[in-house]
C-alpha cells in the first residue's frame, strides 16, 4: 500500500456531504492505493490558504488511469506550445529585418566563442546573452504588433510603449556588447 498526499480545493461540500467554507484548502492525507490499485481518500482540513490544486484521485478510480490522462494532457500541451512558438518565430522571421540581423550576429558570436580562447562559463554567458537579445527582439515585435493592431493613429502612449520595447532590445544588446568587451579585455588585455 502506498501513501500519497494530494492538495485539493474544495467547493461547497466535502465528500461526506457536509457543507464547508468555499475557501478551505483540504489536505488529502491517507489517499491509500490498495492491492487493486484503486484509490480511497479521506479529507483532513488544513487552513484557508494555498494554491489551486490539480484534480484529485477519486474513489474507485485507478491511480494509473489518472496519471496516464495527466501525462497525455501535458504531452499535448507541450507539443502545442512548441508548434505555437515555432509559428511565432517564423512569423517574426518573415516580417522583421532586425530579428534576422540579430540572428546573424548571434551565429557569428557563437562561432567567435569557439575560436577565442575563453573559458566555458564565458562562452555560456555570451551565448545566453545572445539568446536574450533574440528574446527581447521577439517581445519588441509583439508589443509593436499589438499597438499597431489596436490603433493606427499616433498616440503618446502607443509611442511610449513602442519606444520602451525598442529600448529593452537596445539595453540587452548593450549588455551583450559590454560582456564581449570585458571578456576580450580579460583574455587579451
Amino acid at each position: 500500500m502506498y501513501r500519497i498526499r494530494l492538495f485539493v480545493k474544495l467547493f461547497e461540500r466535502d465528500d461526506r456531504g457536509e457543507g464547508i467554507d468555499g475557501d478551505v484548502l483540504a489536505q488529502w492525507r491517507g489517499a491509500v492505493v490498495d492491492e487493486n490499485n484503486s484509490c480511497r481518500v479521506k479529507a483532513v482540513f488544513n487552513g484557508k490558504h494555498g494554491r489551486k490544486p490539480s484534480r484529485p484521485c477519486r474513489a474507485g478510480q485507478r491511480l494509473g488511469d489518472n496519471m496516464a490522462g495527466f501525462l497525455a494532457r501535458e504531452g499535448r500541451r507541450l507539443v502545442n506550445n512548441c508548434i505555437w512558438s515555432w509559428q511565432g518565430w517564423t512569423a517574426c522571421w518573415e516580417t522583421e529585418n532586425t530579428l534576422r540581423q540579430w540572428t546573424i550576429v548571434n551565429i557569428l558570436s557563437v562561432i567567435a566563442t569557439v575560436f577565442v580562447p575563453i573559458t566555458t562559463m564565458e562562452q555560456i554567458l555570451l551565448v545566453a546573452l545572445g539568446l536574450l537579445i533574440l528574446a527581447a527582439e521577439l517581445m519588441n515585435t509583439a508589443v509593436e504588433e499589438v499597438v499597431d493592431y489596436l490603433s493606427t493613429e499616433e498616440h503618446p502612449r502607443a509611442k511610449k510603449a513602442k519606444d520602451a520595447a525598442s529600448a529593452a532590445v537596445a539595453v540587452t544588446a548593450l549588455s551583450g556588447g559590454i560582456v564581449w568587451v570585458m571578456v576580450l579585455f580579460n583574455t587579451y588585455g
